[in-house]
C-alpha cells in the first residue's frame, strides 16, 4: 500500500519519502519536509516510493542540518513544533536555533510572533498597521527631539538585544521604508539621523535584534514613529495628557480614558499621521479600545499605555478586583 506524503505547510510533495510497508519492518520515526523542516508525522509511516535505487533511510539533505530532534529539555506541543518549522523556513535558522528562540520567547513572556518581523516585512510596510508581536511595554521608541535637519530617536534597552536596526523614510505610502542604520551594540539607546529635509515629516521603525548564528533575528519591534523636522509650520507633541493616572475596576466593568496632546513646541501645530493610541500590557487582565474604553477581564494588575505618533506616552495603572 503506497500513499503520497504531502507537507501541509507548503503543499509540496515531500522528497525524503520511504518505501511503504504495513508490517513490523515499517519505518518508525520522524519525517521532515525538505522545504520547511516541519515534522510531518511520527510513528509507523507510509510514504511514496521514489523509485529504484532509492534508500529506505533519509539522506543528510532531507533533514534539518544537525538537528533531527527537539531540545529534550523543552518538550514541544504540536503547535509549538509548527511554530519552530515556521522559524526554520522564514528566518533561515536551524531547527535547534528555532527551538531556542521559542524557549526564549516563553521564558521572556513576550509574543513569539515578533521574530517574524524580518527585514523583508519591514521594507514592504506601507501603513501604521501593527507588526506581529509589537508591545509598547517591551519596546518603545520616542522621537521628540528635532532640528531643521536632524531627528534624534531614543529607546529603552531590550534584554538580550545584541543591537538595533533603524528603518525609515519621509512620510507617505509612496515612500517605502529603507534600512538606514544597523547599531551593533546592545547598550546604544539613541541615534541622531542627520542631513534631513527642513520642515518635513519622517516615519521610523526600530527593531531590536539577537544574533542567532549568521542571522539577526528581531526580538522586539516598535510601532511606526512619526517625527517632524523644525523650520516650518508643524511641530511634535512633547507629551500626552490623560484624565486618570490609575483605574480600579471589577470584572466586566468599564471606564473611558480621555486623552489629549500636552505640550508642543512654540508653533503648536501638529502634522497628524495617527491619532492618540491605547494599548494594554496584558489583555487577559484588562482590554482597551481605540476610543480609550477600558474593561476589566479578570483579577490582577496591568498597564494601559496612551501614546502619540512620535512615541511620547503616559502609563495608567489598572487594577481589576
Amino acid at each position: 500500500y503506497v500513499i503520497d506524503l504531502v507537507c501541509r505547510h507548503e503543499r509540496k510533495e515531500v522528497r525524503n519519502a520511504r518505501e511503504a510497508t504495513t508490517d513490523a519492518e515499517g519505518y518508525t520515526g520522524d519525517i521532515y519536509c525538505k522545504d520547511c523542516g516541519k515534522v510531518l508525522s511520527t510513528g509507523t509511516l507510509l510514504a511514496k516510493l521514489l523509485g529504484p535505487g532509492e534508500e529506505d533511510t533519509p539522506s543528510g539533505d532531507d533533514t534539518p542540518s544537525g538537528d533531527t530532534k527537539d531540545d529534550p529539555a523543552m518538550p514541544l506541543s504540536t503547535k509549538e513544533k509548527e511554530q519552530v518549522a515556521t522559524y526554520v523556513k522564514d528566518l533561515g535558522v536551524s531547527k535547534k536555533e528555532a527551538t531556542e528562540l521559542l524557549k526564549f520567547a516563553k521564558e521572556g513572556g513576550f509574543d513569539k510572533n515578533v521574530y517574524l518581523t524580518t527585514e523583508a516585512v519591514v521594507l514592504t510596510q506601507t501603513s501604521d498597521a501593527n507588526f506581529k508581536g509589537k508591545s509598547l511595554a517591551r519596546f518603545w521608541v520616542i522621537g521628540k527631539e528635532s532640528t531643521d535637519h536632524s531627528i534624534t530617536l531614543k529607546w529603552n534597552k531590550v534584554k538580550d538585544a545584541d543591537g538595533y536596526i533603524i528603518y525609515g523614510n519621509s512620510c507617505g505610502a509612496n515612500h517605502p521604508f529603507q534600512k538606514l542604520r544597523t547599531i551593533t551594540r546592545g547598550k546604544t539607546l539613541s541615534y541622531t539621523l542627520s542631513d534631513l529635509e527642513k520642515a518635513t515629516s519622517y516615519k521610523y521603525i526600530v527593531c531590536a535584534y539577537k544574533q542567532i548564528g549568521e542571522q539577526r533575528v528581531t526580538i522586539a519591534v516598535s510601532r511606526t514613529t512619526h517625527v517632524t523636522t523644525t523650520g516650518g509650520k508643524f511641530t511634535n507633541p512633547k507629551d500626552v495628557k490623560v484624565n486618570k493616572s490609575s483605574i480600579t475596576l471589577g470584572k466586566g466593568q468599564v471606564t473611558t480614558l480621555k486623552a489629549s496632546y500636552g505640550k508642543v513646541d512654540k508653533k503648536g501645530m501638529l502634522d497628524i499621521h495617527r491619532g492618540i493610541c491605547f494599548e494594554s500590557s496584558d489583555k487577559k487582565i484588562a482590554t482597551v479600545t481605540s476610543k480609550g474604553v477600558v474593561k476589566g477581564i479578570k483579577k490582577g494588575t496591568c498597564t494601559i499605555y496612551v501614546y502619540a505618533q512620535n512615541g511620547v506616552y503616559k502609563k495608567i495603572k489598572v487594577t481589576v478586583k
